[in-house]
């Protein structure tokens, strides 16, 4: 079981703060590494006398924050729009395409007297801004476990039970908050029918039993236990991630 919590009410998830936030990259990391890393590639492939492709950004694009539909949906606004659809998702990206030179420049290794080194510029522009955009295993780990572990918790179940059975009350058959977005009927490319009708109840549900405010209170509270049990691990990270955004930074101040 988690510590002891005091959980507060929660309404508004779009921001929430979680213990493992800090080791985690946030949006305007993401976006520095970015811009970068692009900054890095482009230099790479002017050296080399190749145009750059137009790369698409690293950066993701899905229209929520990180802890938005942690907990299920809990805007009122959006589950009367579109339910538990993402009305502002942008759809497939374009594939990429490369010339045969800026496919060898790109990714290397050295060819028909190119000299590129393994890895290519790809591999230079990551190695400028220390590493790839993605999160630190043992980060994404205690982000996944805490939120999931805290569906066990006696406190939590509870609060799933409460919120069942005002869903219940409204005609809805589900056990958790995260029953509704997963519902086959409601998986397709727009709302199905009846889909902004249980949003609408299931954030009204959320809102009635709080179990958003009890579920994360739980979720931060064994997300302490786990990196608090790993304390060196996450010092490593914590001192990595500032390494990465102070590289990403030089690299942006050397521009000409």
């Amino acid at each position: 079981m988690a510590p002891a919590v005091t959980v507060a009410v929660v309404t508004d998830t779009t921001d929430l703060t979680l213990p493992v936030t800090a080791y985690l990259l946030s949006e305007e990391d993401l976006r520095l590494l970015d811009e970068a890393h692009t900054v890095a590639l482009e230099r790479c492939f002017e050296r080399h006398g190749v145009a750059p492709p137009e790369l698409p950004s690293l950066v993701p694009s899905v229209p929520v924050t990180h802890t938005e539909r942690r907990y299920g949906l809990a805007d009122p606004e959006l589950a009367a729009a579109s339910g538990y659809h993402l009305g502002d998702d942008d759809g497939e990206k374009p594939e990429l395409e490369l010339s045969a030179e800026q496919e060898l420049v790109l990714f290397g290794p050295a060819e028909d007297g190119m000299p590129v080194a393994d890895g290519g510029c790809s591999g230079e522009a990551v190695g400028a801004v220390g590493g790839d955009l993605g999160n630190p295993e043992a980060a994404q780990r205690v982000d996944v476990r805490g939120v999931t572990l805290a569906m066990k918790d006696p406190r939590v179940r509870e609060a799933f039970a409460a919120w069942s059975a005002c869903m219940a009350a409204h005609g809805h058959d589900y056990a958790t908050p995260w029953d509704p977005p997963n519902d086959p009927r409601f998986t397709g490319p727009s709302p199905g029918p009846g889909e902004i009708d249980v949003a609408v109840d299931d954030v009204a549900c959320k809102e009635q039993t709080n179990v958003v405010g009890v579920w994360y209170a739980v979720d931060a509270a064994l997300q302490t236990v786990m990196i608090g049990r790993d304390a060196d691990v996450f010092a490593g990270i914590a001192a990595e991630r500032a390494d990465r955004l102070d590289r990403a930074r030089a690299v942006l101040a050397a521009r000409p």
